[in-house]
């Protein structure tokens, strides 16, 4: 690996661990899953390990996505066994209110703007892998997208009881999942926020609308074009606020900032705060980059993805090396 030279005062933003939190409670999980379709020449996809299912005991984890062979393309993501079909939906209809929390919906034809990523590992090793989506759109707009979550299965721990990592390519979403991807989802439609920021967060934060314990992700096709990022109008709606009316149109949209000044460096745990009070994350390229900007750097661009991280509504970037300008130091 290519070392890096940052200054010492900079040296803890870029060697940082992975930071994992709890996932969301639930039942048992569904037996496993059939595979996912293998690529061209490929191999199939390994059959779908037991997971631990979200809210309500959902089905968990099903097949896995198809591995390449020789010469073959990784193949679609599966559908865990005795996946209904769910009422037929936009992701606009999920996130505007049109359908009822707690529904079954099947949404098509839905872009990935984020690569796929370890959304949560808990504390007694639950793995919840996520991917953000957006109906295809050439701009973004209030209530276009959403975050899709699918269980894989746990972490094992050693001998001393440490966990290991999250196992990868043992959940629904394709490991290979690039911005551009086109999938057909079915998932239960929830809102989220852990029971804990009532009493740690003022005021508590709005829950957050996604789309649980998907039990079928198919990839239909890859390179779409990605919406182009909403400009808010209101920095507002993008901090930490307990009105979810407000946050059900952010929540999972990709958006832009313009002109905007960080308060702090990067912290231990990939956050910044901003002097308008937008927090920005790292939860989606946690696991393989890291981020390296002095307190004081003003952004004339900022993209991100809006989130519910922890008890704090975030801005969740994709990749520091593409999402800010100017870019991390610390990228090529």
């Amino acid at each position: 690996m290519k070392m890096r030279a940052v200054s010492l005062a900079l040296l803890l933003a870029g060697c940082k661990p992975v930071e994992t939190g709890p996932v969301d409670g639930g039942g048992t999980g569904g037996q496993a899953g059939a595979g996912g379709r293998g690529g061209s020449a490929g191999m199939g996809g390994s059959a779908g390990a037991m997971g631990s299912g979200g809210s309500g005991g959902s089905a968990g984890a099903g097949g896995a996505s198809g591995a390449s062979g020789a010469g073959g393309a990784s193949g679609a993501g599966g559908s865990a066994g005795g996946c209904a079909a769910g009422t037929a939906a936009t992701i606009t209809q999920v996130m505007n209110g049109s359908v009822t929390t707690g529904t079954q919906v099947s949404v098509r034809g839905v872009v990935a703007t984020s690569p796929k990523f370890l959304a949560s590992k808990g504390s007694a090793g639950a793995c919840l892998w996520a991917v953000f989506v957006s109906d295809p759109l050439a701009q973004a707009a209030p209530y276009s997208g959403a975050i899709v979550l699918s269980s894989g299965a746990r972490a094992v721990a050693d001998a001393s009881g440490a966990l290991g990592p999250c196992p990868a390519g043992t959940d629904l979403i394709p490991t290979d999942t690039t911005p551009g991807d086109t999938f057909d989802v079915t998932a239960g439609v929830i809102t989220y926020v852990r029971s804990d920021c009532a009493t740690t967060t003022s005021p508590p934060p709005a829950p957050e609308v996604r789309l649980n314990s998907a039990c079928s992700v198919q990839r239909v096709a890859r390179g779409a074009a990605v919406p182009a990022p909403a400009t808010v109008a209101s920095v507002a709606d993008l901090t930490n606020s307990a009105t979810e009316a407000t946050h059900r149109k952010w929540a999972g949209v990709l958006v832009r900032l313009a002109n905007v000044t960080s308060q702090t460096a990067v912290g231990q745990t990939g956050s910044i705060q901003l002097t308008n009070g937008v927090r920005v994350r790292d939860r989606i390229y946690q696991a393989t980059k890291t981020a390296v900007f002095p307190a004081g750097t003003v952004w004339t661009s900022l993209v991100g993805i809006g989130h519910l991280d922890v008890c704090t509504w975030a801005l969740e970037p994709r990749d520091p090396c593409t999402d800010f300008t100017p870019r991390s130091q610390n990228c090529p």
